[in-house]
C-alpha cells in the first residue's frame, strides 16, 4: 500500500504548473502545428440563445494543386435562419485546399442558399485563381489575381478564419491589416483588426478560457476570441446578431507520415518522454509483479503486451474515423447530442483495447505455458508494456510535447490503468475464458476504458474544466489500482 501510494505521489507532482496569462504568442509555420490529419472541429450557431446550426471541419488527408502539396480541409457548414422566422437557410459542404504554410490552394464547395444551389470549383496558378461556378443549367468560368501568400475565408467559415490567425504572430495592442479571398464570389476582401487584450472570462454558459479578444472593423464589425494554443473559441458578429462557439475539438485516426528527417527529430525529441513512460510502467510493475521480476516469462509478456497495442491502428482509429464521418458528424448536424453520439467512439476503444489485451494475454499464458494463478501477474505486465507503447505512439503523433506538463500526467495514469485493467482480465481469465468472474472484468474494463476517452466530452461542452479532468482522472485510476491490488493478494506468485 505505501508502495502504491509512494507511487501516486511521484506521478501527480510530475507536471508543470498551468500555463499563465500572456500577451503574445507566436504563429504556427504549417497547419499541422496546431491541426494534426483527423482532427474534427465543430462550432455551434446561435442567435438569441437559438441555435440555429453548426460548422463541421475536419483535416482530412493530402492532394495537389498544380505541383503544390495541398492539405484537405473538409467541411459542412448548415444554418437555418428560418427557424427565427427570418432569412434563409444556408448549406455549405465541400473541401478547402491549402498549402503546408496556410495559404489558399483551391476550393471544391456546394452551396446552397435557400432554394438557390450552385457548385464552385477553384485552383490556384501562381498568382491567378481560376475558378468555375456551376448554378442551375448554366456554368461560367472566372479568373481572378490573387497572391501567392493570400489566405481565403467566408463569413460563417470560421475554421478559416481560425487557419488565417493560427499562421501570424499574436500580440495585444497589434493591428491586422490583410487581404483575403472570399471563395463562395470569387472576390478579394480587404481585413483590418486589432488584438485589444488578452483574458480570462466566460466564453459560454460558465465555460471559461484565456483567450486574445481580437476586433474586426473590416470587413464587418466582429469579434473573435482566439487562444494561445491556436483554437477560436467564440465569434460576435453583431450586425447580424450572430454567436459562435467552439463545442468539439476531437482527434480520430492517425497522421499521414512524416518526411524521415522530421521522424528523425521528432522521435530523438520524444526520448524523453518515451523513459518517463518507460520509468512509470516499470513502477506499476514492481507493484503488481514484485517478485515476478525475476522471471525471462514476466519480460517477454511486457514486450507481448506492447505488440498487442499495435492492431489498434487498423482497427480502432480506422473505425473511430468512420463512426465521426458517417454517424457523429450527420447526428450533430441534425441537432443531436453530443453527450449521446460521443459515447459510440469512446466505447469503440473501450471494446477494441480491452479485447486486445485479454486475448495477448490469453495467447501469452498458452505460449508460455503457465500456471493459472499466474495469470494475474501476467495480465498486468501485458497491460503495463500496452500503455507505455500506447504513450510513445500517442507522443510520436502529439504536435508538441513537453516532459513536465498535463500530458505527461495523463499518459502516465493511463498506463497505471492499462496495467490494473490486465491485472483484473487476467484474474478473470484465471478461472476460464467463459467464467462469469472473466465475463464482469471485461464489461467493467470495457466500460471503464470508455468512461476515461468520454471525459473530454464534459470538457469540450463547458461542464468542467480540463483541469478537473486531470485531477479526475487520478482518482479514478488509483481506486481501480487499489481494487487490482487487493484482488492480486488472493494469489500466490
Amino acid at each position: 500500500m505505501k508502495r502504491a501510494v509512494l507511487l501516486f505521489a511521484l506521478v501527480i507532482v510530475t507536471p508543470a504548473a498551468p500555463l499563465q496569462a500572456q500577451r503574445a504568442v507566436r504563429g504556427d509555420s504549417t497547419l499541422a502545428g496546431y491541426r494534426p490529419d483527423g482532427e474534427l472541429r465543430m462550432w455551434t450557431f446561435v442567435v438569441r440563445d437559438s441555435t440555429i446550426g453548426r460548422l463541421f471541419s475536419t483535416v482530412q488527408g493530402r492532394t495537389e494543386i498544380n505541383g503544390v502539396e495541398a492539405r484537405i480541409i473538409e467541411q459542412r457548414l448548415g444554418l437555418d435562419f428560418a427557424r427565427l422566422g427570418a432569412g434563409v437557410s444556408i448549406d455549405v459542404e465541400g473541401r478547402q485546399f491549402v498549402a503546408d504554410d496556410g495559404t489558399y490552394l483551391g476550393s471544391e464547395l456546394q452551396v446552397k442558399t435557400g432554394d438557390q444551389a450552385a457548385r464552385v470549383e477553384l485552383e490556384r496558378h501562381g498568382d491567378t485563381m481560376l475558378g468555375r461556378v456551376e448554378q442551375s443549367d448554366r456554368e461560367t468560368e472566372q479568373r481572378r489575381h490573387f497572391s501567392v501568400d493570400g489566405f481565403a475565408a467566408d463569413l460563417y467559415l470560421l475554421d478559416m478564419h481560425e487557419l488565417f490567425l493560427a499562421m501570424r504572430d499574436i500580440k495585444v495592442g497589434d493591428t491586422i491589416r490583410d487581404t483575403m479571398f472570399v471563395p463562395q464570389i470569387m472576390l478579394e476582401q480587404y481585413v483590418e483588426a486589432t488584438v485589444d487584450l488578452f483574458v480570462n472570462k466566460q466564453v459560454y454558459k460558465g465555460k471559461f478560457d484565456s483567450s486574445f479578444v481580437i476586433t474586426y472593423s473590416q470587413p464587418q464589425r466582429m469579434a473573435f476570441y482566439f487562444t494561445p494554443d491556436k483554437r477560436l473559441v467564440k465569434a460576435e458578429i453583431p450586425g447580424q446578431q450572430v454567436k459562435a462557439y467552439l463545442d468539439v475539438v476531437r482527434r480520430f485516426g492517425s497522421e499521414t507520415a512524416r518526411e524521415p528527417k522530421q521522424s528523425l527529430g521528432k522521435l530523438a525529441s520524444r526520448l524523453p518522454t518515451f523513459a518517463a513512460y518507460l520509468v512509470i510502467g516499470l513502477a506499476a510493475l514492481v507493484l503488481f509483479a514484485g517478485r515476478a521480476l525475476r522471471r525471462s516469462s514476466t519480460w517477454l509478456a511486457l514486450l507481448a503486451g506492447g505488440v498487442a497495442y499495435w492492431p489498434v491502428l487498423v482497427t480502432q482509429m480506422p473505425l473511430q474515423t468512420y463512426l465521426v464521418e458517417h454517424l457523429f458528424i450527420p447526428a450533430m448536424a441534425e441537432g443531436g447530442s453530443p453527450y449521446f453520439w460521443g459515447l459510440f467512439p469512446a466505447l469503440t476503444t473501450g471494446v477494441i483495447q480491452e479485447l486486445l489485451k485479454a486475448g495477448m494475454i490469453l495467447l501469452a499464458a498458452v505460449m508460455l505455458r503457465l500456471r493459472h494463478d499466474r495469470l494475474t501477474v501476467i495480465g498486468a505486465v501485458c497491460g503495463a508494456g500496452f500503455g507505455i507503447v500506447e504513450g510513445g505512439h500517442l507522443a510520436m503523433l502529439a504536435i508538441n510535447v513537453e516532459l513536465l506538463s498535463w500530458h505527461l500526467l495523463e499518459r502516465g495514469f493511463m498506463i497505471l490503468f492499462h496495467t490494473a485493467s490486465g491485472a483484473l482480465l487476467g484474474y478473470g481469465l484465471a478461472v476460464g475464458l467463459t467464467s462469469r468472474r472473466f465475463i464482469y472484468a471485461l464489461c467493467g474494463m470495457i466500460l471503464f476504458d470508455a468512461f476515461l476517452r468520454y471525459l473530454p466530452i464534459f470538457v469540450q461542452q463547458g461542464v468542467i474544466d480540463v483541469l478537473m479532468m486531470y485531477f479526475v482522472i487520478p482518482i479514478l485510476v488509483v481506486a481501480l489500482m487499489f481494487f487490482a491490488l487487493w484482488r492480486l493478494r488472493e494469489w500466490k506468485v
